[in-house]
Parts: C-alpha cells; structure tokens; sequence
C-alpha cells in the first residue's frame, strides 16, 4: 500500500487507517518500481537480467539486445551492433571477427576451430606412393631395364632361390667334367646326378652322365642318355659335344672296335645278363621312378626309356621298375624291350593280369630262331650268340644240340656267330624275321685244333692281361700259360691309364710268348688345346706298331685367354696310347693348324703343353677379342651407372616415404593440440591450457611441414632417378646387345 500524505489530507479519511499512518513493509513514496520482487528496488545494484533492478527507469547499455540477436552485451555479446555475433555463433575463419565471441581471434590466432590440419599428409599418402614406385619399378622391368628390374625385386618380393639351385648345379656339371678328366667315373655320374636333382631342366648334366657310364662300359645306357638329352632340347639345340658323343657311341655299338665288342654286346640292353647294379650311391628309387611317370606323361619315350633303365639299376628287385620300363619301352615303339622288361616284372613276382597279357601281346609280334647242331665225335660243344640290331642275344633255352632264341626285333637282318673251344669262328647271316616267324638253322662246327700263349712273368700290380678269342676271355697270370683255340687272338693289358690291345696269331699246337710289360698303356694329358680343335695322335711304337686316336673338343667348354680371347680347353686326358715317338696335329676352324711332336713313355703318365699362341689365327682373334672388351666396357659402365642410379632412386623414394609417413605422424599431433585448444576455449577461455595447446600445435605444424616438404622432394628426386635410370638402362641394354656374350668361334 502506498501512502501518499497529501492525497491522504485531501481525501481522507481512510476506512483502514484514518490517520494514515506507515504500515510495517512499505514505504512513503511509490519509487520501488516492482513490489513483487524484493531484489529490485530504488537501492538494488544493476545485474544482467534484462530488468530494471535500480528502479531508475532504464536498462543499462549493457543489458540492451540492440542487434536482436538475444543476446546483449552483459551476455557474452561482444558485438551488439552485429546480429551474427554472438556466444556460440559459427565462426568465419580468417575473417577478424570473433563471431562466436571466445575472444581467440587475436593476430595469428584464429579460433581453435579454424587452425589448418595439413591436407597432404593422410594416412593414404605413403602407401600410395610406394604404390606409385612399385609401378614405376615394374614398367622398368617391364621395359627390360635388368638393373632397375633386380632392384625393384629386391625392394618388393624375396629373392627366388631358383636361381642359386641352376648356379649350383652348374657348379656340379662343372665338377662332374674335371672328375671325368680326373678318370674318376663314379664321382662323375654322383656330381651329374646332384646337378640334375637341383635342376631339372639343366640337360647338360645328362651329358656328362653319358660319358660317365661309357666310361663305365655301359655304352648302351650311355647312347640312351644322350638321345633322352636330344629328344628333350630338340635335335636343332643339341650341342655338337652330344651330337659327336651320340654318333660315335651309336658306330661302335654296331661295329664294335676289337676287344670291346663282347663286353659291351654282353652288357646291352636287349641281353638276358641282369643289369649291372647302381652306380650312384645311395640313389633314391623314387627320384628315378618320378622321372619315368613324369616322362611318360609328357610323351617323352625317349627321356622316360633312360630314367627307367637307371630306376631298374637302382632298384633291380622290385617288379614296379620293370614294368614302367616295359611302358617306356612300349612308348618308344621297341616292342622286344618292352616284352623283355615285362617278363623280368613277372619273374620278380608280378602279376598284374593286364601286365601279362601285355607280354603274349606283344611276343606275338616277335620272332624266334631255333638252332640245331651237328656235332662231331668228341667235338666240344661250341658258343652260339645272335647279333641283331645292334644286339648281341643269349639262347633263351638250349639242350646238348639244340637252341633257341626268342623275342627277336623282326624286320631286322640278324648274323648267328658259332665258335667255340678249338672250333672255327663260323659266321651266319640270316634273313629278316616276320613276326611270329620261327626261323630253323642246322650248323655243323668246324674243327681247328688248340694252341697255348704264355704269359711272361710280372709283377701282379704291374698291369692285367686278359686273352680274348672268338669264344672266351680269360685273365691270365703272370708266369702262366693259357691253352686257347689256335688263330687270331688278342691279349689286353689294362692298367690306370687304359688298354692296349696286342694282337696274336696262335697256330695249333703251338705257343706263343706275350710280355704285357712291352705294351703297357700310357696317358698324355695335354694343356693348351683351343676349344672346338679337332685333335689327332699318333704314335709310332718302338716294336715297329702305331696306334692313333682322335677326338673333337667342345667349342663352348673351357676357359677364356685375357690377353687374347682365345678359349682355351680344360686339360684334356688321352688314354691307352702306348710309348714312343710322334705327333699331336690340331686343327681349328678360325685358328688354324699347328702340329706338336711327342715323346711318350710306355705306361706312363705323359705330359704335353700345346703352343696354342702360334696359330696363325690368334692375332686376328686377338684384334676382335679388343674390340669386344671396348664395347663390354661401355656395357659395364652403363650397367653400373643405371645400377647407380636405380639405387639412387630407390633411397630417394624410400626416403620420400619414409617422411610422408612422419607428416602424417604430425598431423595427429596436430589434430590432438587443436582440440586441446578447443576444449580450453570452452565455456570460457583457459588461458593456460589456450597458450600449451597453441605452443603444441605450432611445434607439430612446423615438423608436419618439414617433413612434408622433404617427403615431397624425396618421392620427385625418386621419380626422376626413375625416369633417368629407365634412359640409361635403355642405353645399355643396347650397348649390352652391341657387344652381347664372347665368342672366340664366332670370329671370321
């Protein structure tokens, strides 16, 4: 109630209060301007609520929206002339203006919300540019920049062993040659076989297995090989050292020379004599037998004919051997191979029914001969062998006068050989077979009488001699006489460095004298022979004899002279020569001719240097050799230079990354410190944690930056190493081409 007195004179009085006095909780006069609220009042200090708590009859300038934005300055508004400035505005950034009011909008500054976060330094970046590098790496390869190529490799895959595998079997290829050199067979065969185990497809090594087991007196197995090697690589890339071996092997088989012919007819594959055991130690069956599988599948006849003659060397008891060499032969279309492989399967206890109708099957298609002899009273009874083919055959049955041979090859003209003690060598040539044919032949031997030949006595160590006639070979001692059938007769004596042969002629009932000490085999080896020389010796004996051997040397094997280029063999062994004077003539597609004279000892080891620098055409391979190593230099250099600066780049790029990663390691931190900052600005402004946060985010944008720009110059230095490495490969891949690999026989 307001109580106003001089109203109160003129209209008084009062019901309520006639003298109008004071009332307890009111005043004298009407200033308090809100009876309803007790905080406001003439007296009461201005607050920020938008009501006039003095009672004056003003708001303060402070607490005036005048921009109609809600909000006035005592609210936060720091701008009450501009509507879009307020407390919780959105904030423009770069502009000067402090839209949401937080007060960070002081010189570099800006509010926490508006500090820049790199945009190049993603989490994406590194890998996509070593995407980039690989690529880059691959089109180089691609393009044949070998250095560029082996480097991005090296960055990117593991490195393939494969290779080591083919350089280690080179290696063993290598060994198995010198042991050959070294007249060391055995060995031979075991580095051939480790050679091929690590690398199949290095047919080389088949090769050296060849001469191996010629060397071991298995021609047979020997021309195998090398037709395997033939049918594999195909006969236009067969070497000329195959070719010459395989030809050679393959004319003695038929014409065996004199004092071999039995032994290795004997030791053939179409003979029922068993197979000499493994040579290989410790061969492994399965390797053989995968080999055969694995030939057969891929109608390789040849290659699985081969691999299944040395599984049923390794393993001569066990019928599966035999009846995959029964397939290989069958394969190769030698229908007597394949029956004889088959009926050794079935003696060793095999008995698949298609396997043994495979055997009638095929016998059907083979013929036979049946001899009968008419002997005289108190003949003995004489050896008969057949040759056909190339074979030399057993009887498959025989009584006292009556023999027969079956599964013979039909198409084939055959020659039946009946000799025997004291009986004349008889030779009979029979007709082609039909198949199924069974061809009868009547013989009568004839008698000639027996002789003796003494053996002078030796030292046991001192050599071997073996007497071979027409019907028996007999190692004779020393001191001993040995009673043969008179005629032609031939004494072997053998020791390390060969055989010589010494031919006698023993009348009936007479005896002949040998001294295997005047005829004792010497070796010469000889240093200094081109590679791909055509090589002669001959030898005049003392005993008014001569004995002569030639060979051809490979072209491709051998090591390359520095002074001249010339490719020089590796010490090449001559054996079963015999002492006494004569000549070594050498002849050379490009370098010419030169003979050596020689002066041997009898069963000795002789030595020989050839003077390879007197062929006349060693300056003109000389010149070229220059020539080459000029041009392989400017390869060389080239080489090493992309290798430079395949290296160079692959560092650059590497590096490039590496620092795109760091950036991006930054910008995390950079992230990190913003939001500090904005949490520090958050319903008021933490300047401590404002001036940390800045500090943080200034360090971590300046790194961020660093390493951004050195991760951009590392990824474009690597980029254009890139290019420049691609251009120098191409030069020297054409400068490697231009000079390409030495070879002295490519030399007009």
């Amino acid at each position: 109630m307001i109580c106003r007195h001089t109203r109160a004179r003129e209209r008084a009085p009062f019901a309520d209060n006639p003298s109008c006095a004071e009332p307890e909780g009111h005043v004298l006069d009407d200033t308090d301007c809100d009876d309803t609220d007790p905080t406001v009042h003439p007296d009461a200090a201005e607050v920020c609520n938008g009501l006039d708590d003095d009672c004056d009859g003003a708001l303060p300038a402070d607490e005036q929206d005048a921009d109609g934005d809600g909000l006035a300055a005592c609210d936060g508004d720091c701008d009450d002339a501009d509507p879009d400035t307020f407390p919780g505005a959105e904030e423009v950034c770069g502009d000067g203006v402090d839209q949401d009011c937080d007060g960070a909008e002081d010189g570099e500054w800006d509010d926490p919300q508006c500090w820049t976060i790199g945009c190049s330094a993603s989490g994406r970046g590194a890998p996509l540019a070593a995407l980039v590098i690989a690529l880059g790496f691959l089109v180089a390869l691609r393009r044949r920049a070998l250095p560029v190529g082996l480097l991005a490799l090296c960055l990117l895959v593991p490195a393939s062993a494969a290779a080591g595998s083919e350089e280690e079997a080179e290696r063993q290829i290598d060994f198995a040659r010198a042991e050959l050199q070294e007249d060391q067979p055995e060995r031979a065969l075991k580095s051939a076989e480790s050679a091929l185990r690590l690398c199949p497809t290095c047919y080389d090594a088949m090769v050296v297995k060849a001469l191996a087991y010629e060397a071991l007196d298995n021609a047979r197995l020997a021309e195998s090989l090398l037709l395997a090697y033939v049918e594999l690589v195909g006969p236009a890339q067969a070497s000329e050292e195959a070719t010459s071996n395989l030809e050679r092997i393959q004319s003695e088989l038929v014409a065996p020379p004199p004092g071999r012919a039995r032994r290795r007819a004997r030791e053939s594959a179409g003979t029922a004599v068993e197979v000499a055991p493994a040579v290989v130690p410790g061969a492994d069956p399965e390797v053989y037998r995968q080999r055969v599988e694995a030939a057969l599948r891929a109608g390789q006849c040849q290659a699985a004919r081969s691999a299944a003659s040395e599984l049923t060397m390794v393993d001569p008891a066990a019928p599966e051997g035999w009846q995959l060499a029964g397939d290989a032969a069958r394969c190769g279309g030698d229908l007597r191979e394949a029956v004889l492989a088959y009926r050794r399967y079935q003696s060793r206890g095999g008995a698949e029914p298609a396997v043994l109708q495979m055997i009638d099957t095929l016998a059907a298609n083979l013929g036979a001969v049946e001899v009968t002899l008419q002997l005289a009273e108190g003949s003995a009874t004489p050896a008969v062998a057949l040759q056909i083919a190339g074979l030399e055959v057993v009887p498959a049955s025989s009584g006292e006068d009556r023999l027969r041979f079956d599964d013979l090859p039909v198409g084939e003209p055959s020659m039946l050989r009946v000799s025997g003690r004291g009986l004349k060598e008889e030779l009979h040539e029979l007709p082609p077979l039909a198949p199924g044919q069974v061809e009868a032949l009547e013989v009568a031997p004839v008698w000639i009488g027996l002789g003796a030949v003494r053996v002078a006595d030796h030292e046991p160590d001192l050599c071997r001699t073996t007497l071979v006639t027409p019907d028996t070979e007999y190692v004779a001692k020393p001191g001993e006489l040995v009673e043969v059938t008179a005629g032609a007769t031939v004494a072997w004596v053998e020791n390390d460095n060969g055989v010589v042969e010494v031919p006698l002629e023993v009348a009936p009932e007479s005896e002949v004298d040998v001294d295997p000490s005047l005829h004792l085999p010497a070796s010469l080896t000889v240093v200094g022979l081109p590679a791909g020389a055509e090589v002669r010796i001959v030898v005049e004996t003392a005993d008014g004899g001569s004995i002569e051997q030639a060979m051809v040397l490979p072209s491709d094997e051998g090591e390359i002279d520095e002074g001249t280029g010339v490719r020089l063999a590796l010490p090449t062994r001559f054996r079963s020569l015999r002492g006494g004077q004569g000549g070594l003539f050498a002849s050379h597609p490009q370098l010419g001719e030169h003979p050596l004279t020689l002066v041997l000892a009898d069963g000795g080891v002789n030595g020989a240097t050839y003077p390879w620098q007197k062929l006349e055409g060693v300056p003109r391979v000389t010149e070229a050799w220059a020539e080459w190593q000029a041009a392989d230099r400017l390869a060389r250099t080239g080489r090493a230079r992309t290798g430079a600066l395949a290296v160079f780049s692959a560092v650059a790029a590497g590096a490039g990354v590496a620092l795109m990663a760091g950036a991006a390691s930054q910008r995390g931190s950079m992230v990190e410190a913003r939001q500090d900052a904005i949490t520090a600005t958050t319903g008021g402004t933490d300047a401590d944690g404002l001036s940390t946060a800045q500090q943080d985010f200034t360090s971590a944008t300046q790194l961020h930056t660093g390493l951004l720009a050195g991760g951009a110059i590392g990824l474009g230095l690597g980029g254009a190493g890139l290019v420049v490495t691609v251009v120098s490969g191409g030069a020297t891949r054409r400068a490697r081409l231009a000079a390409g690999p030495w070879d002295p026989s490519a030399v007009e």
